[in-house]
């Protein structure tokens, strides 16, 4: 058993409470002084929230709330809606525009759009899009869960002091969050504390909720960012062919039949961007090419080029696309502008040795609402921890070094030569192996955070003394 010595308190300046062991230090014969926190405060400290311990976690805390949704904000704004092409770029006016990627969907119109990579890149090459995949999991997938786990435990150890300080905790569960709060085991002792009766089962739920995130965040950021084969939107043509959807409004043409034109060709091509008059009686498709109709007044005046050419009156005039060789002629019924003149004919075929790169814009949404309410559920509950906590109030920081040498003390004594424990070990006075003291911790009695250590309380009816 430890030799006790007479022992005397002695208050000090900053309400710290100095144990004084009059026994001689071998090294320097002065008497040694275990520093004790102060008496646990009956209320919140609010001047807690004017230190620059809360005010720099939260200053990070407010900059990602603004951030994350601004972020968001602007992917939609400046890429979305932009990743539509006009067609009055390619000099056309088919319906005002349509998207680049056919395959995609119009954001938040079902569950099926949640994975859909709506936000793209323009095109790119394999390689190019590979390596824009891996850099994005690696930065804001690892490293942001490296930053997760760093903030997390820093909130974990600090909150299970302030519970340690007035209740007990399980042992295990204490040295999962001051250890390794956001590891795989650490889960499974959670869930299996939740479901038994330590008291703490609230405080273990929002430690289980907070965790899985930090663990599911890499796997979210990987699901939200992909590589995807460009597409493109294309008219399946009565010959069995397929032409984008901008090389066939570009083919648009008149077909004129029997026009006593000495010198061109019959039937006479002209396509609809060199055409600047037509007679009225021909169809007005000049609005593909954004043209006005320009009618020239006479059935008989047909304008190419500026050029006037004087046509017979029993000239044929047929509208339709001249693609590949083959004259496809519109039905005038469904001259009626935009898709409706290749009604049903339009399909989504992929673009060849065109790659893009993008992520979901609603599964980024998600996430950003996700890591606002942990971040709001560490914040609030780290505070309310801090403020009401005398060692933590005192400026004391749980670390690992200093996780050890707490825990170490009530397992020492557990290892004791007169505990129950030591002698049900077969290897008693010799270095026991991982086995036994797992075995050990996973039966030791709850703990308590006193005077700086940490002492056995609870189910065996035993109370570690005060040192």
């Amino acid at each position: 058993m430890e030799h006790k010595h007479n022992e005397e308190y002695t208050s000090v300046p900053q309400d710290v409470v100095v144990q004084v062991d009059k026994a001689s230090d071998t090294t320097t014969n002065s008497p040694r002084l275990l520093s004790c926190p102060p008496p646990v405060p009956d209320v919140f400290q609010w001047k807690f929230l004017l230190s620059w311990r809360f005010l720099n976690p939260f200053a990070w805390f407010v900059l990602f709330c603004v951030g994350g949704p601004l972020m968001v904000y602007l992917l939609n704004y400046n890429i979305v809606n932009s990743g539509y092409v006009d067609y009055f770029n390619y000099g056309i006016n088919v319906s005002g525009s349509a998207p680049v990627a056919c395959d995609v969907q119009k954001t938040w119109s079902s569950w099926v759009t949640i994975f859909q990579i709506n936000i793209r890149t323009g095109y790119i090459s394999f390689t190019t899009a590979k390596i824009c995949d891996v850099a994005f999991d690696l930065v804001v997938g690892r490293m942001g869960q490296a930053i997760l786990t760093w903030m997390s435990y820093r909130v974990y150890a600090d909150v299970f002091i302030y519970l340690a300080e007035r209740q007990a905790v399980p042992y295990k569960i204490f040295f999962a969050t001051t250890t390794r709060p956001t590891s795989l085991s650490s889960v499974g002792s959670y869930i299996k504390a939740i479901f038994s009766k330590k008291g703490i089962q609230i405080a273990l739920l929002w430690t289980l909720v907070t965790v899985s995130y930090c663990l599911v965040y890499p796997t979210l950021i990987s699901a939200s960012t992909s590589l995807v084969g460009a597409t493109v939107s294309a008219v399946s043509l009565p010959s069995g062919g397929t032409a984008t959807v901008v090389d066939y409004a570009n083919s648009a043409a008149y077909r004129l039949t029997n026009s006593n034109l000495t010198d061109k060709p019959d039937p006479w091509f002209v396509y609809t961007r060199d055409v600047n008059k037509i007679p009225p009686k021909a169809d007005n498709i000049m609005y593909i090419n954004g043209k006005d109709w320009g009618g020239s007044g006479s059935d008989e005046k047909f304008e190419v080029n500026r050029t006037m050419y004087i046509i017979s009156n029993t000239t044929t005039i047929d509208a339709g696309f001249h693609y590949g060789g083959d004259f496809f002629q519109i039905d005038p019924a469904r001259n009626k502008g935009g898709d409706s003149l290749w009604h049903n004919q339009t399909i989504c075929m992929p673009d060849s040795n065109h790659y893009q790169w993008g992520a979901s814009y609603e599964l980024l949404v998600i996430i950003v609402i996700c890591q606002i309410l942990w971040s709001t559920a560490m914040l609030v509950v780290w505070t309310y921890a801090c403020g009401n906590s005398a060692t933590l109030l005192s400026g004391r920081k749980m670390g690992l070094f200093t996780a050890m040498l707490l825990l170490s003390e009530p397992l020492r004594k557990e290892l004791d030569d007169e505990s129950d424990a030591a002698r049900k070990l077969p290897t008693k006075g010799k270095l026991h192996s991982e086995k036994n003291l797992r075995g050990i911790a996973n039966t030791m009695d709850p703990v308590m955070y006193e005077n700086s250590i940490l002492k056995r309380v609870g189910r065996k009816g035993r109370q570690d003394d005060k040192r």
